[in-house]
């Protein structure tokens, strides 16, 4: 409670003090493997970040091949996020061929540079969308526990894949892992010939970079999925001294935390970007 009061109090000293006007903000959040777009609803970041003034503009998701939001705002909000449903089964260059779809969307309704915000998975699913598309302006990235030099989960699912083990899963209804194979292709640990080492190497985008890190060591929230060093964005070849890092001490999952602390970093914008 006392860490939900202080990063409250920073954020509005920290709009007082940047000085009027403060700019409108568009934030677009992304899901890790498995997740939707309403898990930041279900894991309690909306509600924190609603608290802090921020606007719910729904969740987008596709219906019938055409885009859908069952949210549609009366007025024009200053401060306003949106969350969208990604197949993250999908190889992360699909991913991001939907999220461009998504974007232009709220693009259209917004009309303002945005800020992308993605856990696990969709935090490299947003930065390669950067590189590789970067079709719209977008000011800062902020990635929750992502696995920008890989994951070991990544090498063991390729391990599975050669034992019994992966087709008594699918046996049985799990085919969770069968079908993220190019995924996890994707995630591999960086070494020369991964898609994750070209991605590394690749320029990008002058913007805000911003790491969220799960760097506790307690047993109950250490993060067994992806590595600490692996969700730092100074370890990124083309990213070297450019980004933020912000240590959490939660555990992979997202929690309410993460509303407070994505709440406060863009309260703490660099002054230019006021």
């Amino acid at each position: 409670m006392i860490y939900k009061i202080y990063i409250k109090c920073c954020f509005f000293v920290a709009i007082l003090l940047s000085g009027l006007p403060v700019r409108a903000e568009t934030m677009v959040m992304l899901p890790g493997f498995l997740s939707q777009g309403m898990d930041w609803r279900f894991n309690q970041v909306t509600p924190a970040l609603q608290s802090l003034g921020w606007t719910d503009g729904g969740n987008f998701y596709f219906q019938a091949g055409s885009i859908r939001n069952a949210v549609q705002l009366a007025r024009r909000p200053r401060d306003v996020f949106y969350t969208v449903n990604l197949p993250t089964k999908a190889p992360v260059p699909y991913q991001a061929q939907i999220l461009e779809q998504y974007l232009q969307a709220i693009h259209r309704i917004r009309q303002e540079p945005m800020v992308l915000v993605g856990h696990s998975a969709g935090g490299v699913v947003a930065r390669y969308w950067l590189v590789a598309s970067n079709s719209l302006p977008v000011h800062t990235l902020i990635t929750i526990a992502s696995p920008h030099l890989g994951t070991p989960m990544a090498e063991l699912t390729e391990v599975l894949a050669e034992t019994p083990l992966l087709s008594m899963m699918e046996n049985i209804g799990i085919t969770d892992f069968s079908n993220a194979r190019g995924l996890y292709a994707n995630l591999r640990e960086e070494r020369p010939d991964t898609f994750l080492y070209w991605l590394n190497h690749q320029p990008h985008p002058a913007l805000r970079y911003v790491s969220v890190v799960r760097s506790s060591q307690n047993p109950e929230a250490f993060d067994f999925v992806v590595p600490e060093s692996s969700q730092d964005m100074n370890h990124v070849y083309s990213l070297q001294g450019r980004t933020e890092r912000l240590n959490s001490g939660d555990s992979h999952f997202l929690s309410m935390n993460d509303g407070y602390l994505i709440g406060h970093i863009l309260a703490t914008a660099p002054a230019n970007r006021r």
